[in-house]
Order: C-alpha cells, then structure tokens, then sequence
C-alpha cells in the first residue's frame, strides 16, 4: 500500500484521487474480512472523505459507504462512530428513495446476508437492529 502512503510530489495531473479511493476502499473491505474493524474504519473513513468532497452532497455510494462505516465501527466496540454513520446512511437514502426505514431495510435485505465479516449471520442481524432498525 505505498500508493497510498508515498512520500513523494506528484504532479497534480499525475495524483489520480480516485485511485486512492479505490485502493483504500479494498484495503477497508480486506480488513474487514480479516476482523481487523479498528483498522478498517479509519480506511472507510478515508473513502468518506474523499466521497463528501468529490460526489455530489446525496449520492448512492456516499450511503453505502455510511453503511459500511457503520457496521464496522459496531464491529470496533465505537456505537458513537456507528451511530453517526447509521443516521447518516438512513438520511441520504430518505432523500434518495424515500420510505424510511422500512425501505432502507428492504433494499439492504441481501447485502446484510453476505459474508462480509467474520461474524455469525446472526450477529449481523442483531447488528443491523440495532444501527438502522
């Protein structure tokens, strides 16, 4: 990950933005796979940052990436950081689609189902009650 961490001055043409947010939006998924949470929520935060400042201010994968803030924030024993993220995620997705929770819930349904954590499904479940439920 020295793509991420380079000392070096590039020229701005040069520093593809959107590189980094890919490379540490992999880095948080991998972590997060790998229980590593702590690590990985400053990596989703990271993806956040340059999400607030480069996509428009309600946007699809500024959410997302709230929700995955979130439940690894849970995973990292901080429900402050979770919450946060949580209320934001369900904010942007009223603004996008509308239906409150009952829709954000439904839309998730599957992407909560997915292994993408080193916890029990049912863990998840009781995870996903308590941030947006």
């Amino acid at each position: 990950l020295d793509l991420l961490n380079n000392p070096e001055q590039v020229e701005p043409e040069q520093d593809f933005q959107c590189d980094k947010y890919t490379l540490h939006s992999l880095h948080a998924i991998t972590l997060d796979q790998l229980g590593r949470s702590t690590e990985a929520l400053s990596e989703w935060q990271a993806c956040l940052k340059f999400a607030t400042k480069n996509f428009p201010a309600v946007d699809e994968t500024t959410m997302n990436l709230h929700v995955q803030a979130a439940l690894c924030a849970k995973h990292a024993k901080k429900l402050d950081i979770a919450t946060i993220h949580a209320k934001n995620a369900l904010e942007m997705h009223d603004k996008l689609w509308g239906g409150n929770k009952i829709r954000f819930m439904k839309r998730y349904e599957d992407d909560f189902s997915k292994p993408l954590r080193p916890i029990s499904k049912k863990q998840m479940a009781l995870d996903v009650q308590e941030l947006f439920a």
